[in-house]
Protein backbone atom coordinates (compact mmCIF):
# COMPACT_ATOMS: atom_id res chain seq x y z
CA UNK A 1 0.00 0.00 0.00
CA UNK A 2 2.79 2.45 0.90
CA UNK A 3 4.60 1.70 -2.36
CA UNK A 4 1.43 2.46 -4.35
CA UNK A 5 0.95 5.70 -2.40
CA UNK A 6 4.51 6.79 -3.20
CA UNK A 7 4.04 6.03 -6.90
CA UNK A 8 0.85 8.11 -6.99
CA UNK A 9 2.51 11.04 -5.24
CA UNK A 10 5.52 10.93 -7.57
CA UNK A 11 3.24 10.86 -10.60
CA UNK A 12 1.28 13.80 -9.19
CA UNK A 13 4.45 15.84 -8.61
CA UNK A 14 5.83 15.08 -12.07
CA UNK A 15 2.53 16.04 -13.66
CA UNK A 16 2.29 19.37 -11.85
CA UNK A 17 5.90 20.21 -12.70
CA UNK A 18 5.17 19.60 -16.36
CA UNK A 19 2.07 21.77 -16.21
CA UNK A 20 4.03 24.58 -14.55
CA UNK A 21 6.70 24.53 -17.25
CA UNK A 22 4.15 24.41 -20.05
CA UNK A 23 1.91 27.20 -18.76
CA UNK A 24 4.41 29.49 -17.00
CA UNK A 25 3.25 33.13 -17.17
CA UNK A 26 5.28 35.79 -18.90
CA UNK A 27 5.06 38.26 -16.01
CA UNK A 28 7.85 38.14 -13.41
CA UNK A 29 7.41 38.18 -9.64
CA UNK A 30 9.50 39.99 -7.01
CA UNK A 31 10.69 37.65 -4.22
CA UNK A 32 14.26 38.88 -3.55
CA UNK A 33 14.90 40.18 -0.04
CA UNK A 34 11.47 39.20 1.28
CA UNK A 35 10.40 36.99 4.21
CA UNK A 36 7.55 34.49 4.30
CA UNK A 37 5.60 32.89 7.14
CA UNK A 38 3.54 29.83 6.29
CA UNK A 39 1.29 27.14 7.73
CA UNK A 40 0.69 23.73 6.18
CA UNK A 41 -1.02 20.38 6.35
CA UNK A 42 0.91 17.20 5.58
CA UNK A 43 0.30 13.56 4.70
CA UNK A 44 3.08 11.52 6.37
CA UNK A 45 4.07 7.90 5.75
CA UNK A 46 7.09 5.89 6.98
CA UNK A 47 8.60 2.61 5.85
CA UNK A 48 8.80 -0.30 8.29
CA UNK A 49 12.03 -0.86 10.20
CA UNK A 50 13.92 -3.54 12.16
CA UNK A 51 16.33 -3.34 15.10
CA UNK A 52 18.35 -6.56 15.07
CA UNK A 53 19.26 -8.75 18.07
CA UNK A 54 17.75 -6.85 20.98
CA UNK A 55 18.01 -8.50 24.41
CA UNK A 56 15.14 -7.73 26.80
CA UNK A 57 13.38 -9.37 29.77
CA UNK A 58 11.45 -12.28 28.30
CA UNK A 59 7.69 -12.37 28.14
CA UNK A 60 5.78 -14.89 30.25
CA UNK A 61 5.44 -17.88 30.28
CA UNK A 62 9.07 -18.14 29.05
CA UNK A 63 11.31 -19.91 31.61
CA UNK A 64 14.37 -17.74 30.80
CA UNK A 65 14.79 -14.26 32.36
CA UNK A 66 15.89 -12.63 29.08
CA UNK A 67 15.56 -13.28 25.37
CA UNK A 68 17.15 -11.91 22.20
CA UNK A 69 15.10 -11.18 19.11
CA UNK A 70 14.62 -8.57 16.39
CA UNK A 71 12.29 -5.65 17.06
CA UNK A 72 10.11 -5.00 14.01
CA UNK A 73 8.24 -1.70 14.02
CA UNK A 74 5.85 0.14 11.73
CA UNK A 75 4.01 3.47 11.80
CA UNK A 76 0.55 4.09 10.37
CA UNK A 77 0.16 6.82 7.77
CA UNK A 78 -1.09 10.01 9.38
CA UNK A 79 -1.88 13.67 8.79
CA UNK A 80 0.40 16.25 10.38
CA UNK A 81 0.37 20.03 10.66
CA UNK A 82 3.06 22.68 11.01
CA UNK A 83 4.48 26.12 10.33
CA UNK A 84 7.65 27.67 8.94
CA UNK A 85 9.64 30.72 7.89
CA UNK A 86 11.45 31.42 4.63
CA UNK A 87 13.80 34.11 3.35
CA UNK A 88 14.28 34.76 -0.37
CA UNK A 89 17.87 35.63 -1.25
CA UNK A 90 16.78 36.25 -4.84
CA UNK A 91 13.80 35.58 -7.06
CA UNK A 92 14.96 31.96 -7.39
CA UNK A 93 17.01 31.04 -4.29
CA UNK A 94 15.57 30.82 -0.76
CA UNK A 95 16.20 29.22 2.62
CA UNK A 96 13.44 27.64 4.68
CA UNK A 97 12.93 26.62 8.34
CA UNK A 98 9.88 24.51 9.17
CA UNK A 99 8.41 22.40 11.98
CA UNK A 100 5.69 19.73 11.88
CA UNK A 101 3.73 17.79 14.52
CA UNK A 102 1.58 14.65 14.55
CA UNK A 103 0.39 11.51 16.36
CA UNK A 104 1.01 8.40 14.21
CA UNK A 105 -0.05 5.04 15.63
CA UNK A 106 2.64 2.36 15.74
CA UNK A 107 3.06 -1.38 16.20
CA UNK A 108 6.13 -3.27 17.45
CA UNK A 109 6.77 -7.01 17.62
CA UNK A 110 9.52 -8.79 19.58
CA UNK A 111 9.99 -12.48 20.38
CA UNK A 112 6.38 -13.32 19.56
CA UNK A 113 4.94 -10.40 21.53
CA UNK A 114 3.21 -7.34 20.12
CA UNK A 115 2.92 -3.77 21.38
CA UNK A 116 0.88 -0.98 19.80
CA UNK A 117 0.08 2.58 20.74
CA UNK A 118 0.05 6.24 19.70
CA UNK A 119 3.32 8.16 19.39
CA UNK A 120 4.13 11.86 19.31
CA UNK A 121 6.31 12.88 16.35
CA UNK A 122 7.87 16.31 15.88
CA UNK A 123 10.20 17.25 13.01
CA UNK A 124 12.30 20.24 12.02
CA UNK A 125 14.11 21.13 8.78
CA UNK A 126 16.53 23.74 7.44
CA UNK A 127 16.51 23.67 3.64
CA UNK A 128 17.79 25.56 0.65
CA UNK A 129 15.27 25.90 -2.16
CA UNK A 130 15.68 26.74 -5.83
CA UNK A 131 12.79 28.01 -7.97
CA UNK A 132 13.37 27.36 -11.65
CA UNK A 133 11.41 30.41 -12.82
CA UNK A 134 10.98 33.99 -11.60
CA UNK A 135 7.32 33.71 -12.61
CA UNK A 136 4.24 33.43 -10.35
CA UNK A 137 3.95 29.69 -11.15
CA UNK A 138 7.21 27.74 -10.90
CA UNK A 139 8.48 24.25 -10.07
CA UNK A 140 11.19 24.03 -7.42
CA UNK A 141 13.66 21.64 -5.81
CA UNK A 142 14.82 21.68 -2.20
CA UNK A 143 17.27 19.85 0.06
CA UNK A 144 18.54 20.13 3.61
CA UNK A 145 19.07 18.70 7.10
CA UNK A 146 16.84 18.36 10.12
CA UNK A 147 15.75 16.24 13.05
CA UNK A 148 12.94 13.90 14.04
CA UNK A 149 11.81 13.44 17.65
CA UNK A 150 9.69 10.41 18.63
CA UNK A 151 7.94 9.89 21.98
CA UNK A 152 6.52 6.35 22.01
CA UNK A 153 4.54 6.79 25.22
CA UNK A 154 6.09 3.54 26.53
CA UNK A 155 7.09 3.97 30.21
CA UNK A 156 10.86 3.91 30.76
CA UNK A 157 10.92 4.28 34.54
CA UNK A 158 8.79 4.67 37.68
CA UNK A 159 6.36 7.60 38.03
CA UNK A 160 7.79 10.85 39.40
CA UNK A 161 5.72 12.85 41.88
CA UNK A 162 5.98 16.63 42.21
CA UNK A 163 4.68 18.60 45.19
CA UNK A 164 4.39 22.35 45.66
CA UNK A 165 2.31 24.90 47.53
CA UNK A 166 -0.07 27.20 45.69
CA UNK A 167 -1.18 30.36 47.48
CA UNK A 168 -4.77 30.00 46.23
CA UNK A 169 -5.29 26.22 45.90
CA UNK A 170 -3.02 25.02 48.69
CA UNK A 171 -0.89 21.85 48.37
CA UNK A 172 -0.73 20.44 44.84
CA UNK A 173 0.67 17.07 43.77
CA UNK A 174 1.26 16.09 40.13
CA UNK A 175 2.78 12.98 38.60
CA UNK A 176 4.84 12.53 35.41
CA UNK A 177 5.90 9.32 33.70
CA UNK A 178 9.23 9.09 31.81
CA UNK A 179 8.80 7.43 28.42
CA UNK A 180 10.97 5.97 25.66
CA UNK A 181 12.02 8.78 23.30
CA UNK A 182 14.54 9.23 20.51
CA UNK A 183 16.13 12.17 18.66
CA UNK A 184 17.24 11.39 15.09
CA UNK A 185 19.23 13.25 12.46
CA UNK A 186 17.45 13.54 9.10
CA UNK A 187 18.34 14.70 5.62
CA UNK A 188 15.84 15.31 2.85
CA UNK A 189 15.18 16.25 -0.76
CA UNK A 190 11.97 17.64 -2.24
CA UNK A 191 10.30 18.65 -5.48
CA UNK A 192 7.22 20.80 -5.75
CA UNK A 193 5.22 23.61 -7.26
CA UNK A 194 4.96 27.22 -6.05
CA UNK A 195 2.25 29.70 -7.03
CA UNK A 196 2.52 33.37 -6.02
CA UNK A 197 -1.18 34.13 -6.28
CA UNK A 198 -0.60 37.80 -5.32
CA UNK A 199 2.20 40.06 -4.15
CA UNK A 200 1.75 38.80 -0.57
CA UNK A 201 0.14 35.34 -0.81
CA UNK A 202 1.76 32.06 -1.91
CA UNK A 203 0.48 28.49 -2.24
CA UNK A 204 3.05 25.66 -2.24
CA UNK A 205 2.78 21.92 -2.78
CA UNK A 206 5.80 19.67 -2.14
CA UNK A 207 6.72 15.99 -2.14
CA UNK A 208 9.59 15.30 0.27
CA UNK A 209 11.69 12.21 0.93
CA UNK A 210 13.37 12.09 4.36
CA UNK A 211 16.11 9.70 5.45
CA UNK A 212 16.15 9.19 9.23
CA UNK A 213 19.29 7.94 11.03
CA UNK A 214 18.05 5.91 13.99
CA UNK A 215 20.58 5.76 16.84
CA UNK A 216 18.92 2.61 18.17
CA UNK A 217 20.63 0.45 15.54
CA UNK A 218 17.81 0.29 13.00
CA UNK A 219 19.98 2.04 10.42
CA UNK A 220 18.25 4.49 8.08
CA UNK A 221 14.47 4.61 7.65
CA UNK A 222 12.71 6.62 4.94
CA UNK A 223 9.63 8.77 5.40
CA UNK A 224 7.61 10.43 2.65
CA UNK A 225 5.68 13.70 3.09
CA UNK A 226 3.16 15.40 0.84
CA UNK A 227 2.76 18.99 2.02
CA UNK A 228 0.29 21.72 1.03
CA UNK A 229 0.93 25.15 2.53
CA UNK A 230 -0.13 28.79 2.45
CA UNK A 231 2.41 31.62 2.91
CA UNK A 232 2.21 35.29 3.80
CA UNK A 233 5.00 37.29 2.13
CA UNK A 234 6.35 40.66 3.23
Amino acid sequence: MKTNTLKKLLAWAAGLTGVACAFAQNSSVERAGRWEFYVFGQYWTAEDGTIADVTLPSLPPSPTPTATSDINFSFDDTFMYGFGFAYNFSNKLATRFEFSFGYPDYEMTWNGGKLSGESWVQTGKMNFEYNFLDRPLTPFVSAGLGYLYIDTGIPSGPPEFWYWWDYYWGPIVTVTQPTVTEWCLTYNAAIGLRWDISDRAVVRAALTGNWVDLDSGAGTVQTIEFTLGYSWKW
